[in-house]
């Protein structure tokens, strides 16, 4: 039971950003509002698998998505969220990320659900969006930071990670996500496969 609920924390920390910011766009111009967009990006993974120290793995699934709400100089500030189910257990996430420089934000999440004790968990990263490579469409971005776990020790750990989308047809992608994080000394990972979607 204790590893189902750590899992499920695990689930939380993710997409913090991107992400949904974790588990969210992985770059600015999935958020663009220019011709028909609107600054939306959903995604959808129905598989995620998370794993914590010394074994034991849970499945289940993470819906997110994220919505540019200011235009700065420098990139749009971005309010997301995301919801995950698995091992029976429910977590949410709600985030705020601000483009700080052309290719860089910084995003502040909010953790709760099941499991949490009544408490919230609280994310800070970093997300450099990284320069596409010559011939590929592949888009991908690096995070990271700090898991601030406020349910169990009140302690703060590293996090970070890697988001990866594959466009496949316009407005759409294949996503996948790992992410490393570490929550009341009990050290995990996340990965999640799905697809994305900008409206």
């Amino acid at each position: 039971m204790k590893v189902l609920k750590y899992t499920m924390v695990m689930v939380g920390a993710l997409s913090a950003v991107s992400a949904f910011a974790q588990l969210g766009a992985a770059s600015k111009s999935d958020l663009e509002t220019s011709g028909n967009k609107q600054g939306v990006y959903l995604n959808y993974s129905p598989f995620a698998r998370f794993t914590a120290n010394g074994g034991g793995s849970t499945n289940g699934y993470v819906i997110g998505a994220e919505k540019a709400i200011s235009e700065g100089k420098t990139g749009p500030g971005v309010l997301g969220g995301w919801f995950s189910r698995a091992g029976g257990q429910n977590v949410w996430d709600i985030t705020y990320r601000q483009y700080i420089d052309t290719d860089a934000s910084v995003g502040l999440g909010v953790l709760g659900g099941d499991g949490f004790n009544g408490k919230n968990d609280f994310t800070v990263h970093y997300f450099k969006d990284m320069p596409k490579q010559a011939g590929s469409p592949l888009i991908w971005q690096l995070f990271g930071g700090i898991y601030y776990t406020s349910s169990t020790t009140s302690k703060a750990f590293f996090s970070g990670g890697v988001k990866l989308e594959y466009p496949v047809q316009q407005g759409w992608s294949v996503d996948a996500g790992f992410w490393y994080l570490n929550r009341g000394g009990n050290s995990g990972n996340l990965v999640t496969l799905g697809v994305g979607y900008r409206v």
